[in-house]
């Protein structure tokens, strides 16, 4: 009888135990997440805003996931023309952990006025978020040195391994960066 209720006694403690860590790792994992400033909500969808330091987590991915940043804005004539490109590239490499992250520079001011009617009315899938970024060289330092800031700009990153570009994208190019990216 002794040796049963020991026996329930350590089930119990090892599954305190067990318990105790899950929601320790499980709130870890959450405070790692880049947490935004603010909300906008639209009809449909909603964006996310971060500051510099805030996105700045984004760069250092831990998971084996392939995260491409593209970044981009409604004035820029150029991006509008790839975003699609982007937005279908998870379909392109099904098999592949892929996430397309939007990063629009857009002002502020203009994100219920263009940004959410923009990308309501274009069915955009992706994950938009807007980067609120008025020192552009401490930018420059987080993303990319070499980067003027000009747009459109796409980061590709998983790991340590990283890839920059600023320019504009064919579809078939944009395919073909990726292909070579993974196979590094």
């Amino acid at each position: 009888m002794k040796a049963v209720k020991f026996k329930t006694l350590l089930r119990f403690v090892y599954s305190a135990i067990v318990c105790i860590f899950t929601n320790n790792s499980s709130v870890n994992a959450q405070s790692q997440a880049p947490q935004p400033h603010e909300v906008v909500s639209g009809n449909t969808r909603s964006v996310k805003v971060y500051d510099i330091n805030n996105f700045a987590q984004f760069l250092s991915p831990v998971d084996d996931t392939v995260y491409v940043f593209n970044f981009w804005a409604t004035w820029c004539e150029p991006c509008l023309k790839e975003l699609p490109y982007f937005d279908r590239l998870a379909g392109y490499f099904k098999n592949k952990k892929i996430k397309t992250i939007f990063v629009s520079m857009d002002f502020r001011s203009k994100i219920k006025e263009l940004l959410i009617p923009y990308i309501e009315a274009n069915n955009i899938h992706s994950d938009v978020i807007v980067l609120n970024a008025s020192d552009t060289k401490l930018l420059n330092s987080k993303v990319d040195s070499a980067w003027s800031g000009a747009l459109p700009a796409t980061l590709i990153l998983k790991g340590n391994q990283k890839s920059f570009y600023t320019k504009s994208f064919t579809e078939l190019e944009l395919q073909k960066v990726m292909i070579n990216f993974m196979l590094k």
